[in-house]
């Protein structure tokens, strides 16, 4: 069985993640939403979740309790730490600077501690789009800046309970 996560930075700036498992009242957007945000450096609000659609997003399996919060949950991390990583690259080829050096906050890629070098993630999106040709920025996997990350797990773990009262 597996589950998985499409994390997509669009144009307007927007972080878009997918999944095709649906929430049963769990929070699950939330905690997506968190992750995606704490590692591109954008604001919570930024985030938009789409889930339970598998006409977009094919990759999910049920809900079951907890088991997503596990399982796309690792999806997302891994997901958002790769974007995060090209991202970083392409920003500092066009800052002139390591990729260790970026960070990324306030919905941009800087250079640390040199204010004035902010990067819209939105610009970077739009820099990443293929151009005629069918050439990438350089920095970018091409066919703008998104990562998919599929979690794959041998099984589910399942709990029983007794209770006995002798009276």
């Amino acid at each position: 069985p597996y589950d998985g996560a499409r994390i997509e930075i669009l144009t307007s700036g927007e972080v878009l993640v997918e999944t095709g498992v649906s929430s049963q009242g769990q929070g699950h957007a939330t905690v997506f939403a968190q992750i995606c945000a704490h590692h591109l450096g954008v604001d919570g609000d930024a985030v938009v979740v789409r889930s339970g659609d598998t006409d977009r997003y094919a990759h999910g399996v049920s809900t079951v309790a907890s088991r997503t919060g596990q399982t796309v949950t690792a999806a997302v991390a891994a997901a958002s730490t790769e974007l995060a990583d090209i991202v970083r690259r392409m920003a500092a080829a066009r800052l002139e600077a390591a990729p260790e050096d970026i960070i990324l906050t306030g919905g941009a890629a800087m250079v640390v501690g040199q204010p004035g070098t902010e990067i819209p993630l939105s610009e970077l999106a739009s820099s990443a789009q293929p151009r005629a040709g069918g050439s990438s920025p350089e920095g970018s996997t091409g066919g703008g800046l998104s990562v998919e990350r599929i979690h794959r797990y041998g099984g589910s773990a399942f709990t029983y309970g007794t209770h006995i009262a002798e009276v």
